[in-house]
């Protein structure tokens, strides 16, 4: 959402190349990430009250030192303390918002088949634009409306214009797959070929389902969609080897079981 240049309508497994040591910087960037997160969510939290409220339904007697708090000369007015707090309240809201909707879909609790998605990012993305209001707002006190509201008219026209182009990838099935070739070519090209099949481009259609295979030979579906692309030309051997390796990719793959009887039945 930050940094739209490489957008793909899925990100399945191995479209993204697997972290394997601990030193590989996207899991230190990600690592360093996610620990200011929860730091900073965590005093969020503490300044909402949240942690007090926590605490006190969990029946521990238990008082987490609230930072807005100080005594002496020093401490800031009951008015500037009470904004801060609820701008706390915003900006935890926004984090929660941005964070939670997308956890079902991150792998970390349940196999979900997938990387990350567009269509996962919606409800995030709520999240994201009460942050951008909250950033707005920030600017404005700061820097001025003027030159706030000149930035924001910068980024925008940007996102503006990226989100114009990305629609003209989605205003069909082809294009939108196309437009994936270079990011998440197996998915890409095994999406391809079901769309040439289904308009019966198929000598295109094998094209694709086979350069799909070439890129992740373990894609059950493919060899699948492969398979009754050559039965339906009345090629009943290669649909049997398809088949079959479908079904040894996916031992529970039943309509692969059925087409395979269909086809020695056939012959």
């Amino acid at each position: 959402m930050i940094y739209t240049k490489y957008l793909s309508f899925d990100w399945s497994m191995d479209s993204i190349p697997l972290v394997t040591s601990p030193t590989d910087p996207r899991f230190l960037a990600s690592a360093v990430f996610y620990s200011i997160l929860l730091v900073t969510g965590y005093k969020l939290a503490v300044e909402c009250g949240v942690v007090e409220k926590t605490w006190k339904l969990l029946g521990v007697d238990k008082q987490p030192h609230r930072s807005g708090k100080h005594s002496g000369r020093n401490s800031p007015s009951k008015a500037r303390n009470k904004e801060w707090k609820d701008t706390a309240r915003k900006i935890l809201l926004a984090l929660s918002l941005l964070i939670l909707p997308f956890l079902p879909a991150s792998n970390l609790f349940c196999y979900v088949g997938f990387v990350a998605a567009e269509r996962t990012l919606y409800l995030s993305s709520v999240g994201y634009c009460i942050l951008a209001g909250l950033l707005y707002d920030f600017c404005c006190s700061r820097l001025g409306r003027t030159l706030t509201v000149s930035l924001a008219l910068v980024v925008l026209t940007l996102h503006g214009t990226r989100t114009y182009t990305r629609n003209l990838d989605w205003f069909d099935e082809e294009r939108l797959y196309r437009s994936a070739l270079e990011l998440n070519p197996p998915k890409a090209y095994s999406n391809l070929g079901r769309v040439y099949a289904a308009q019966l481009r198929l000598d295109e259609a094998e094209a694709a389902y086979k350069m799909a295979l070439e890129h992740r030979p373990n894609m059950a579906d493919t060899w699948y969609n492969l398979g009754v692309l050559y039965q339906e030309r009345r090629n009943p051997t290669p649909a049997v080897n398809c088949y079959e390796t479908a079904i040894k990719l996916r031992k529970t793959f039943a309509t692969a079981y059925l087409n395979l009887g269909i086809v020695h039945h056939e012959n």
